[in-house]
């Protein structure tokens, strides 16, 4: 039996997003046809059940309109006029056409037994195996294999009543398209050449885009984007809007998913001092940054589209006293999360054995960080609204909760690295001309997201090209620092802030220091064919010893070669003549 479907318990009114259902929503039930099948379509319901999730077509739920009984709800009937005809017939072509042939199958039988309509006026005749067509005066038959604007009926096809019809012509059989093959004599002149010598003289021709690889419609669309909407503002920022997908879903308001998760984090930080601790010294950071600010009261409307990302704190691995705390942008609310709108973008991010291989082509390795990279780049103000959080006040732990927004691209979200890759080469084509190409290049080249891995034949070109991407990533207000090099001559030409800690032992040194490292246990050492890195181990709390992706780990060594070979165990004990003739062991 059919019976009226309720929405199921816990469903959210799209439209006040509270509990009850859409049907049962007065609002909705007061709105004419035209608007409720609006607010369907933009909220991506069904049209037979009004739920979530799936298409009216794919809908099993059994629902009976009670004054029409058609497989609807009864607050989706439309009322018909008085005297007016159950659907309207549109007038356009195909239904006039589709009047004529029936006009024309009714006369069928008339024309069928008369035989002045089956007298041959005309014929026109061909080769042997060729087809051949007589005129009548219902017009002009063609027998055998014809080809019909470019395309021939498939040798294959047994059925063949799909390629003549009495009454019209079908040339696909359904939705298959490929019932005829291309016309083998159809033959196209695309070019005329003047002489011989010009056949193929621009075969080999190079361009750009040779090495690059192609790219999908998606990434298409995020890299024009951020070319046409990456803008600089007053202050010299990269300013750029969060890459939504075309038509995409709207996003409900989901600041109740964000403030249970408020209330499960607070809970959980008032068992944790500590922890409580580390995430407001973070989250005081951000806002004495103006990374985040206040939402006002006024700009809090239930009806416009927003979205509140929960947020929750983790550690590094290798720095139990440094939290980080991630914003959730791949929380689910009713069915949809933030980062399912976006576009990831391309994957720009240089290989990794590319950027290892050209850091040891020359004797003074320098290396550099770009400080917290995503933070750089600010995000389009009218875009803010989708990067909204719940904090206490002003940081303090015993203020009211309100409602902040981020205004810069965060951590978590799927787009964030391609937006400041593209912000960060950006900034080097921007300043090639001042600061020169070379800056450009190692900008394109030698960055492994946010890491800075170079090596240079002499100190002074060292020191030199160093510089001058420090100064050309300071107009997009983009700080590079915590330098470290095979050199110190290298590291004097810098203040002491921009130095990274522990950031150079060189050869003379580390031979002072064998007994420590032994004694200790610690990590590796690299050794180019001329200087030498210490690179301490975890104790230490070292840069280099924890890397994404394992740019410098406790896995992996490099030949001279480049290829690749199992290192030292971590904790093993390892001198300079252990990696002798080695690149990277750690």
């Amino acid at each position: 039996m059919y019976k009226r479907a309720m929405p199921p318990k816990g469903s959210m009114c799209p439209i006040h997003n509270t509990s009850h259902s859409l049907v049962e929503c007065r609002q909705f039930r007061g709105k004419t046809l035209e608007e409720k099948s609006e607010l369907i379509k933009e909220h991506r319901l069904c049209f037979r059940c009004l739920k979530p999730n799936h298409r009216s077509r794919n809908c099993k739920s059994q629902v009976k309109c009670e004054k029409c009984e058609k497989p609807h709800l009864t607050i989706m009937h439309r009322e018909l006029k008085p005297n007016q005809p159950p659907s309207a017939p549109q007038k356009n072509l195909l239904q006039h056409r589709h009047r004529s042939l029936h006009r024309c199958r009714q006369k069928q039988r008339q024309i069928k037994d008369a035989p002045q309509f089956h007298k041959v006026r005309e014929v026109i005749n061909g080769e042997d195996q060729e087809p051949w067509a007589h005129r009548v005066d219902l017009g002009w038959v063609v027998i055998g294999e014809v080809c019909l604007n470019g395309a021939h009926l498939r040798q294959d096809l047994t059925n063949q009543k799909e390629a003549i019809s009495t009454y019209y012509t079908q040339l696909t059989n359904g939705r298959n398209s490929a019932n005829f093959r291309p016309c083998e004599n159809a033959v196209e002149i695309c070019q005329i050449l003047n002489h011989e010598k010009q056949f193929g003289a621009d075969i080999f021709t190079q361009t750009a885009g040779d090495e690059e690889l192609g790219r999908s419609t998606e990434d298409l669309e995020f890299s024009n984007l951020m070319s046409q909407e990456m803008v600089k503002d007053a202050a010299g920022n990269w300013v750029a809007p969060l890459p939504f997908k075309t038509g995409r879903q709207k996003l409900p308001n989901n600041k109740c998913q964000a403030t249970q998760r408020m209330k499960t984090l607070v809970s959980s930080l008032n068992k944790n001092p500590k922890k409580k601790a580390h995430y407001f010294d973070f989250m005081g950071k951000i806002l004495d940054k103006r990374l985040a600010c206040r939402v006002e009261n006024k700009f809090l409307k239930e009806e416009d589209e927003a979205w509140y990302l929960p947020h929750f704190g983790v550690y590094h691995p290798q720095k139990p006293d440094k939290l980080r705390v991630v914003f959730d942008s791949s929380a689910t609310f009713n069915g949809v999360s933030l980062n399912d709108t976006l576009l990831s973008g391309p994957d720009l991010m240089n290989q990794l054995l590319g950027v290892l291989i050209r850091f040891r082509e020359e004797p003074v390795a320098v290396t550099g960080d770009i400080e917290q990279m995503f933070y750089a780049f600010k995000v389009r103000e009218d875009h803010r609204k989708f990067l909204r959080f719940l904090w206490f006040k002003d940081n303090q732990p015993d203020a009211e909760i309100v409602t902040y927004c981020m205004s810069v691209h965060i951590f978590g979200n799927k787009p964030s690295p391609a937006v400041a890759i593209s912000g960060l080469r950006k900034t080097g084509m921007e300043g090639a001309a001042v600061f020169g190409m070379d800056v450009k290049q190692l900008i394109d080249d030698n960055f492994y997201m946010d890491d800075l891995l170079k090596s240079l034949p002499t100190v002074e070109e060292a020191v030199d090209i160093l510089k001058r991407t420090r100064d050309l990533l300071s107009t997009a207000n983009i700080r590079l620092h915590k330098f470290t090099s095979t050199n110190p001559d290298v590291l004097a030409a810098f203040k002491p802030e921009e130095l990274a800690p522990a950031a150079s032992l060189v050869e003379n040194e580390i031979t002072s220091k064998l007994d420590q490292i032994n004694s200790a246990n610690t990590g590796s050492v690299l050794e180019p064919t001329r200087g030498h890195i210490y690179v301490p181990d975890s104790r230490t709390e070292s840069k280099f010893k924890y890397q994404k992706d394992g740019v410098v780990g406790s896995k992996w060594c490099l030949r001279p070669h480049g290829s690749s070979c199992p290192s030292h165990n971590q904790g093993e004990n390892v001198t300079p003549r252990d990696v002798k003739g080695q690149c990277w062991l750690g």
